[in-house]
Parts: C-alpha cells; sequence; structure tokens
C-alpha cells in the first residue's frame, strides 16, 4: 500500500556553505512535489520542530542539522523519536566530523551523503544507522548563452581561505597530536590519491600506534580537516599558480581573493562574490569552468553539474563516480593532483571545445537533474519499508 503521509523537509541555512544547504533544500523539494509527494517545507526560523510531535511522515530530510540529536525540554527523551518516520541528514562533511554527535541518535535515522566513500565509513563504524549515497543534482538555468559570446573564458567559484589557518587551529594541542597532525598532513599532500582515513591509517601504522576503534575515531574526528581544509586548500594554491603562470586568465569571485598571494597577478580578475541562488548566471557566461574538490575521491558534486547544465565545461580532478558517470575529453575534462603540472595544457587545448560543452550538457540534463536525485530518494524510502 502506498505511503500517503507528506514528507517534512527543513529548509537548509541560508548562511551556511555560501546558501548550498539552502539550494539542496529547495530544489528536493521542488523535485519531490512534481513526483507527486505532499511536501512540508519547514523554516526553522519561524516553526517549530514541537508542533510536529505524534505525527507520522513518509519522510523528515535535514541538511547538516544537528537538531535532530536534542531532547525534549527537561527530559532526556530525544526529539525526533517523538516524530514517526525515517529520518534523513544530509551530510556534505566527511563523516568523522559528526563522530560525538553519533553516539546517541534519534530512532529510524539515516544519513545521505555524495561521496560513496563517506557511505562505506559511515556503514563500518556507526552501527547505529545506515548510509545511502545520494549525489546533489545540477540546476540548468532558464537560458543558455551562445559558447562563442560567453563572457568569461575560465571561472573559478570557490573562495580563497589560506591552508595554513587549518595548521594553526592545532596550535598548542596535547603532544600526541601535534605529532599526528605533522605527518598525516605531509603523508596527505605526498598522498593526494588517498581518502582521508586511508591516509590516517597509515599515519597511525607508519608511526607504530596501536589505537582502539573509539580511540581512532576520535583522533581522526579531531584532524580530518587537515584533509579538505588542509591539503585540498593547498593543493587549490598550487594548481591556480600554475594556470597564472601559464598566462591563462583566471575569473574569481568574492573579497577573499584579495587575501589571496595571487591577489597582484595580472592574469587573476577579481569578481563581486555570488551566493549559490545566482551561481547558474556565472555559468551560463563561462566557457570553461575549474573545481577542485575538497578532497572527494568518489563523488559528484553541485558545482560540476550546475556547471555542465549552464553549457560551460567543467575541468575537475578525478574521482571514482564521476568518472563512472562522464567521459573524460567528451563530456568533461580530469586532472590528477599527483600530475598538476598538466592543467594548464588542458585547459589551453579545450578553451574553446564547445564538443565537450554541448555533450557534457545533455548527459548532466538527463541524467543528473534534482527529479532524479528525488526519484533516487524515493526509491531509497521505500526500500526501508519492504
Amino acid at each position: 500500500m502506498k505511503d500517503s503521509n507528506p514528507i517534512l523537509i527543513f529548509k537548509g541555512d541560508i548562511n551556511l556553505c555560501s546558501g548550498i544547504l539552502y539550494s539542496f533544500s529547495v530544489q528536493l523539494a521542488k523535485a519531490l512535489s512534481a513526483l507527486g509527494e505532499d511536501i512540508i517545507f519547514f523554516d526553522t526560523g519561524k516553526d517549530r520542530p514541537e508542533d510536529y510531535l505524534g505525527r507520522k511522515f513518509k519522510a523528515v530530510i535535514g541538511f547538516m542539522e544537528v537538531f535532530f540529536y536534542n531532547t525534549l525540554p527537561d527530559s532526556d527523551k530525544l526529539l525526533f523519536d517523538m516524530i514517526d518516520g525515517p529520518k534523513f541528514n544530509y551530510w556534505t562533511d566527511h563523516p568523522a566530523f559528526y563522530y560525538h554527535y553519533m553516539k546517541r541518535i534519534p530512532k529510524d535515522y539515516f544519513i545521505l551523503t555524495e561521496d560513496r566513500n563517506y557511505v562505506n565509513f559511515i556503514n563500518k563504524y556507526y552501527k547505529n544507522t545506515r548510509a545511502f549515497f545520494l549525489p546533489p543534482g545540477g540546476i540548468e538555468p532558464e537560458e543558455q548563452v551562445p559558447f562563442g559570446k560567453r563572457k568569461f573564458d575560465l571561472i573559478f567559484l570557490g573562495t580563497y581561505v589560506n591552508w595554513k589557518d587549518t595548521v594553526k587551529t592545532f596550535e598548542n594541542i596535547d603532544d600526541t597530536t601535534t605529532i599526528i597532525v605533522s605527518n598525516y598532513l605531509e603523508y596527505l599532500i605526498r598522498n593526494p590519491e588517498l581518502t582521508a582515513e586511508e591516509a590516517f591509517v597509515r599515519v597511525l601504522d607508519d608511526l607504530g600506534a596501536k589505537v582502539t576503534e573509539e580511540e581512532y575515531l576520535n583522533e581522526l574526528c579531531k584532524i580530518h580537516k587537515l584533509a579538505g581544509w588542509g591539503a585540498a586548500r593547498l593543493y587549490k594554491e598550487m594548481i591556480i599558480e600554475r594556470i597564472l603562470q601559464s598566462g591563462i586568465t583566471l575569473n574569481v569571485f568574492g573579497d577573499s581573493w584579495k587575501e589571496s598571494p595571487f591577489s597582484g597577478n595580472r592574469h587573476l580578475k577579481i569578481n563581486p562574490a555570488v551566493r549559490a541562488e545566482s551561481v547558474s548566471e556565472i555559468y551560463m557566461q563561462s566557457k570553461m569552468s575549474l573545481n577542485i574538490m575538497t578532497w572527494h575521491k568518489d563523488s559528484i558534486t553541485e558545482r560540476v553539474l550546475d556547471s555542465m547544465m549552464s553549457g560551460s565545461i567543467v575541468i575537475t580532478d578525478e574521482t571514482d563516480a564521476l568518472k563512472e558517470a562522464f567521459t573524460d575529453k567528451e563530456e568533461l575534462l580530469f586532472f590528477s593532483l599527483k600530475n598538476i603540472d598538466m592543467v594548464p595544457e588542458i585547459i589551453s587545448e579545450n578553451m574553446d571545445n564547445e564538443k565537450i560543452a554541448e555533450k557534457g550538457h545533455l548527459r548532466a540534463l538527463n541524467e543528473h537533474s534534482w527529479m532524479k536525485r528525488a526519484e533516487m530518494l524515493k526509491e531509497i524510502i521505500e526500500g526501508l519499508s519492504k
């Protein structure tokens, strides 16, 4: 019998991740509604979860929300234990970040994530939940600017953050973690093909450290950000440095780039900042879009898909999931973090390759829309009830 209960979706925080989580929640709500689902779109700034206590839902969906772990006032009972239905939290960060939250979770609680390595990690270490692979979808703009009339040749929509700032957060920490930090960061930089957790295990082995599973998770919770916020940002700097040194003009967005070591470079063009709801306006004016993963190794991200749906050629470091989804040099362009010296050459050779833009656009539109993601999520929800 078909479940006719509504789906409760919590509106993502527009102030987090440049509005990406808000965009995810809006797009998913629209797609599920178009598929015939009854949607209640919950605004955490106005609505109260307490108003839904005792109700049954086909699903409850949040985006990096911590209120799932809240208790009732003057009680140790979890609030969301009083709401019936599977609860899904969408995580974009490495799951080690949430280690301490996972010690007590509501019943029927599941994780959605854009990286299959994260799925495996969660299913291995967090015994009281399950994870499912659900990449974000892409957004197609209302209009397409002809390729030859686009304003920008090459863009990068990421912000600039100095990778050293992350390293500084470990100053004055305990001696054990200090030793691990130094070795871990160096290992990540020398082995960029490894996931954050794979590199960490190898560092522990090299140090001869014997740890319990709890000690391993607790320490990884502390230092995993050295991958996504340390090594990934360092690689970002090195890749951009090579692009600018080759004489290629790169357009970036936001004042953060005025603090970068490239701010005085004549090939770096700093444009006004762009929020998540306006990124398609930039992509559809760009011939090529550079993407650098935040140490995702088996992921599909919205930045890649939004670019492709806007008819922009994507050049990105490779992940297993992307290599399965798209064909290199036909629908997008891959480079390896182990050979970033090739990036300027790949860009120069393909800057005007409109065929790649066209094929990538069609593939992304047909197979990676938010409608497709909503269908995937419905299958996950229905599978839980079997």
